[in-house]
């Protein structure tokens, strides 16, 4: 159930046609990782 255009290019617009190095994706775990400890030490600092 995928639309001819994407058939026809292989790829969609949520998707991309080359595979991340790994730096990149150990960059998105790092900063995925930070913005959860940002999150959960101001969370953590207000009142409730």
């Amino acid at each position: 159930m995928t639309a001819p255009l994407v058939r026809l290019l292989g790829f969609s617009p949520f998707s991309s046609p080359s595979v991340p190095s790994n730096l990149m994706v150990v960059y998105a775990g790092a900063y995925i990782l930070v913005s959860m400890l940002v999150a959960l030490w101001s969370f953590g600092r207000r009142d409730l």
